[in-house]
């Protein structure tokens, strides 16, 4: 087994999998851009190459999933990494047409019986996450902070209060993880004008810190005035 393997999630690993067995990206640019690791021009690439050895994945086999293939000819190892690829797209694009067809209800309600729920609700979040970091522009709706890490696709009613909801854009903000950890605990919520509204559990400091923030409305999918509402009263609990 790759001492690899425990570094990364399964998310991951699966987008390994999927960058080389059907778009054909070389391990270096899948090094740089999936792991987010140096890739220099001589060794790099070192790192994916070991997590695609691990599963049986060779150089002939890049960009094998682009047509049809005969699994009997492939270890039961590689025929694992197929089906984690050939899962996660299916999951992603189910995902991606519950929110382009604006019926979130149909991620939730359609049976998936070959992946389990936590991967499905993981690569519905990812797929949310791209879409509401477009629609911000990758900034925090209430301050400059850009980088990837540091940003959370944060849900206005949360994710455990309302299932039907979950893939909704407009139940989402785009959110830098100082402002999702008030948001999220309850500390502000947003009224109809998109104001800051303090609960009572923020104090003079956390007031002071939220004073000068102001909102940055979204391209598109701006956040649903219902889902504010019941996010003052749920959480902030005003």
């Amino acid at each position: 087994m790759s001492k690899y393997l425990d570094e990364f999630n399964e998310d991951i690993i699966i987008k390994v999998l999927r960058a080389y067995l059907i778009n054909s990206e070389s391990h270096r640019t899948i090094q740089r851009n999936i792991l987010g690791l140096p890739a220099p021009a001589k060794g790099g690439g070192f790192v994916a190459m070991e997590i695609l050895h691990h599963y049986g994945i060779k150089g002939e086999h890049k960009g094998l999933l682009q047509n049809e293939v005969n699994l009997d000819d492939y270890s039961d190892l590689f025929r694992l990494a197929i089906y984690k690829v050939k899962e996660f797209n299916e999951v992603e694009l189910l995902a991606k047409e519950a929110i382009k067809s604006n019926n979130h209800k149909i991620f939730e309600q359609k049976a998936i019986t070959e992946i389990d729920r936590t991967t499905k609700q993981r690569i519905g979040q990812s797929v949310l996450r791209s879409i509401v970091l477009e629609n911000y522009s990758g900034i925090c709706a209430f301050c400059d902070i850009h980088q990837s890490d540091l940003l959370v696709c944060s849900h206005i009613v949360p994710w455990t209060m309302d299932s039907e909801n979950r893939l909704n854009p407009t139940n989402a903000i785009l959110l830098c993880r100082h402002h999702d950890g008030l948001f999220d605990k309850g500390y502000f919520g947003l009224d109809s004008d998109y104001n800051i509204v303090l609960s009572k559990k923020s104090d003079p400091v956390i007031s002071n810190l939220l004073k000068n923030n102001k909102f940055k409305a979204p391209m598109s999918d701006q956040p649903n005035f219902d889902f504010l509402m019941r996010h003052r009263v749920d959480v902030c609990g005003l």
